[in-house]
């Protein structure tokens, strides 16, 4: 039975006279799925060290992207936090332009949860202390980051 994607292909191509553009082969193949790098906060003295940093990733064979990530090329790692646990987090800027940080997973304090009202500078450190909290579930936090400048610095730029 064909699908709709090769029913609407066939339908442009004859109104249009010329037929649709498909990926390679090699574009539209699986990737195999990246797994963050899991740090114990327990074992790492509660203490974690995050450097935000510009990457290079291929999500496609032969096609490099560029990237940002946390101690790598591409997302961060996962950070194990236990329930009662207090944990220093030294979130470094190690980008061009401003960036922040979240926390999934983990009910903080606002000032200490990270987002767009906590920027963090090209090549400053923000040490936020993760009082102990309560889980939303039972799981890891996991950092991200979003180029400030590019999502809602216009507008800060502006007030």
């Amino acid at each position: 039975m064909p699908t709709r994607r090769a029913l609407l292909a066939a339908a442009l191509t004859g109104a249009v006279g010329f037929p649709i553009a498909r990926p390679r082969a090699q574009e539209s193949e699986p990737q195999s799925l990246r797994i963050p790098e899991l740090i114990d906060a327990r074992r790492q003295g509660q203490s974690v060290a995050l450097h935000a940093q510009t990457g290079r990733t291929e999500f496609f064979p032969g096609r490099v992207s560029r990237t940002l990530g946390y101690n790598g090329s591409y997302l961060g790692p996962t950070i194990r936090v236990r329930r009662g646990d207090e944990v220093e987090i030294a979130a470094t800027n190690a980008l061009g332009v401003e960036t922040t940080v979240h926390w999934h997973g983990l009910l903080v304090p606002g000032p200490l949860d990270g987002g767009p009202h906590q920027v963090i500078a090209p090549g400053a450190t923000w040490r936020p202390r993760l009082p102990s909290a309560s889980l939303r579930r039972p799981c890891s936090i996991m950092p991200m980051s979003r180029l400030c400048c590019r999502v809602w610095g216009a507008d800060r730029q502006a007030a």
